[in-house]
C-alpha cells in the first residue's frame, strides 16, 4: 500500500512539473511534451524487458553477475579459478554498465532526432539541448517510477529514494543528454557554420593538411567533422554514462556526482557562448529562398529562349 501511494504521489508531482515547465517555456510545445511522455514509456518498457531478458539468459549460463562477485574482481582477489573471475568481471561491466548507457543514450538520440524530424525544433544548438532536457526529464520519471513501484522499502524510505533520485538521478540523464544535443546540433548545423566562417579557421587548416590529396573539398572537411561530431557524443556520454553507473554500484556516491557536476560546469559554460546560441533558420532560410529565386530565373531564361526561337519578333522587356 505505501509503495502504491507513493507512486502515486510521485506521478503528481512530476505531472505539476511538466505543465510547469510548459508554462515556463511559452511556446506550443504540448505536442513535444506528449511526443516523449508517449515514446518514453514504450522506451522504458522495452528497456526493462531487454534487462530482465539479458539477466535470464546470463542465468542460464551460469554467469553470476552478483555486485560483490565484481568488486573482488576489480579489487584484484584472485583464486584458483582465477580467469572465470575476469569472466565475470568482463560480463559484469558489460551487462550491468555499458550495455544500459549505450541503451539510454541512443533512445534518448533517436527521440530528439524524431522530433526534429517532426516538429523541427532544432533551430540551433542550444535549441537542441533543451529539447533532449525535456527527454531526458521524461526517461528519469519513468525510471524513477519504475524503481519505487518494484521496490519493497517502507514509504519514508521510498520517498528518501525518490528525492535523491529526483535531484541526483535526473541531473545525470539531463547533462549526459547534453553531450549528445551538443554535438547532434554542431554536426546539424555544420555547413552554416562554415558559410557563417564560424568554422573557417579549422577548415583552413584541414585543407592545409590534406592539400596534395586532389578529392579533398569542402564537403569533404564537412563530412570529417560530421562524423568526428557523431562519434564524439556516442563515445562520450556513453563512456560517463557507464563511470556514473559503475560509481553507484561500488557505493562510490560522491565519485558520481563529481562526475556530473563537472559536466555541469562545462556545458552551462558552453550554453553561454554567444556562437552556440546563434539561430541558423535564418541562414537556412535565405539559402532556400536564394535557391529559389535562381531556379525561377533559369525557368524564366529558358521560357525566353523558346519564345525567341519560336517568334524571331519577340521583344524581350526583362522581368
Amino acid at each position: 500500500m505505501d509503495n502504491l501511494l507513493s507512486y502515486w504521489i510521485l506521478i503528481a508531482i512530476n505531472i505539476a512539473i511538466v505543465f510547469f515547465l510548459w508554462w515556463l517555456w511559452k511556446r506550443p510545445i504540448l505536442l513535444l511534451i506528449l511526443w516523449w511522455w508517449i515514446l518514453l514509456i514504450l522506451l522504458q518498457l522495452l528497456y526493462m524487458w531487454f534487462w530482465s531478458w539479458i539477466h535470464i539468459n546470463l542465468i542460464i549460463f551460469k554467469i553470476d553477475l552478483q555486485i560483490n562477485n565484481f568488486i573482488d574482481a576489480a579489487r584484484g582477489y584472485f583464486d584458483s579459478s582465477g580467469l572465470r573471475i575476469w569472466k565475470i568481471w568482463f560480463f559484469s561491466v558489460l551487462f550491468s554498465f555499458i550495455l544500459p548507457a549505450f541503451l539510454e543514450e541512443f533512445w534518448k538520440y533517436q527521440v530528439l532526432k524524431l522530433m526534429d524530424k517532426k516538429l523541427k525544433v532544432v533551430k540551433s544548438v542550444v535549441f537542441a539541448i533543451v529539447a533532449i532536457s525535456y527527454v531526458a526529464i521524461g526517461f528519469a520519471l519513468f525510471e524513477t517510477m519504475s524503481y519505487i513501484y518494484f521496490s519493497k522499502e517502507s514509504f519514508n524510505d521510498l520517498m528518501k529514494i525518490a528525492v535523491v533520485r529526483w535531484i541526483i538521478s535526473t541531473s545525470s540523464h539531463v547533462f549526459f543528454s547534453i553531450i549528445v544535443a551538443y554535438y547532434y546540433g554542431k554536426a546539424l548545423f555544420l555547413k552554416f557554420e562554415i558559410i557563417d566562417n564560424l568554422e573557417i579557421s579549422k577548415t583552413t587548416k584541414m585543407l592545409k593538411r590534406f592539400k596534395k590529396i586532389p578529392f579533398i573539398n569542402i564537403n569533404s572537411i564537412s563530412r570529417y567533422y560530421y562524423l568526428k561530431y557523431m562519434l564524439t557524443w556516442f563515445f562520450l556520454s556513453i563512456t560517463l554514462h557507464a563511470f556514473y553507473n559503475a560509481f553507484w554500484e561500488l557505493e562510490m556516491p560522491i565519485y558520481a556526482i563529481f562526475t556530473v557536476m563537472i559536466w555541469i560546469a562545462i556545458f552551462l559554460k558552453l550554453i553561454f557562448i554567444k556562437k552556440h546560441n546563434k539561430n541558423y533558420m535564418d541562414l537556412k532560410n535565405k539559402i532556400q529562398y536564394l535557391k529559389e529565386m535562381k531556379e525561377l530565373k533559369e525557368r524564366v531564361n529558358e521560357n525566353r529562349s523558346v519564345m525567341r526561337s519560336a517568334n524571331p519578333a519577340f521583344i524581350d522587356r526583362g522581368i
